[in-house]
């Protein structure tokens, strides 16, 4: 019996193995989003990228799949009928590092808000009802400042996941934009406003564009008024470094 048991276990591995070799060989795979002429539906999107890779999500947004490619094969696919370009899926990071500050006991009016005035704009509008979709690292559920004022949001890296903020930044964000009027912490902008936390990085502040595409689309599909997106292609900390060598 156990003999037998060895047996399949070393059928199995053997498989797995060769699987491997097929799905990867000597390959070098890309994550990359393939753009395709408005008459390119998704079902043939997913067959022309089956020839070549592996897909991985489709934006409706923008008519695109998101796929892993074998470098070889990204400029035959290019050259493809339908095809408007091959573009990689390069990683964004927050434009700035988490600020983690405790709840102040009494309600401050924060530096930034008011040297835009922003205060005197209440007399006309609060922000009542207007819809912002914050597209960063999540929002603080439990945040006193926030809390109310989140009515929603989406995942885009795991729809199955909270969109809950487990890095500081979008939570953040969202203060600077919509943090309540409630005698503690800061005031925002709109103290009023609906927060939607739209979760494109991870706890590290870091995601793909096509991630961020996708968070776009959510709020455009959800019928986001504003829109705030606080991230780019350079990483803050590289970009701190490097300032700080050159200084």
């Amino acid at each position: 019996m156990r003999k037998k048991i060895i047996a399949i276990l070393l059928v199995a591995c053997i498989f797995i193995l060769t699987v491997s070799a097929v799905t990867y060989g000597s390959n070098h795979y890309e994550r990359k989003i393939i753009v395709f002429n408005d008459n390119i539906k998704p079902d043939v999107q997913n067959v022309l990228v089956a020839k070549y890779g592996y897909r991985l999500k489709y934006l409706h947004l923008i008519n695109a799949t998101v796929a892993l490619l074998p470098s070889e094969a990204q400029e035959a696919l290019a050259k493809t009928s339908g095809v408007i370009g091959v573009e990689d899926d390069a990683k964004v990071y927050t434009s700035s590092l988490p600020t983690i500050a405790k709840t102040k006991s009494t309600q401050i009016l924060p530096w930034g808000i008011n040297r835009i005035n922003a205060d005197l704009a209440w007399r006309v509008s609060i922000g009542s009802g207007v819809r912002v979709a914050v597209i960063d690292t999540g929002i603080d559920l439990t945040h006193p400042d926030l809390m109310a004022n989140v009515k929603g949001g989406f995942n885009a890296i795991n729809r199955k996941e909270s969109i809950n903020d487990d890095n500081g930044h979008g939570t953040h964000v969202a203060g600077v934009i919509a943090a309540v009027d409630n005698d503690i912490g800061v005031i925002g902008v709109a103290p009023e406003a609906n927060l939607y936390a739209v979760k494109v990085l991870d706890k590290t502040g870091t995601g793909r564009i096509s991630d961020a595409i996708e968070g776009i689309q959510w709020s455009v599909d959800n019928h986001m008024q504003v829109v705030n997106m606080s991230f780019g292609t350079t990483s803050y900390s590289r970009a701190l470094d490097k300032a700080i060598k050159e200084a």
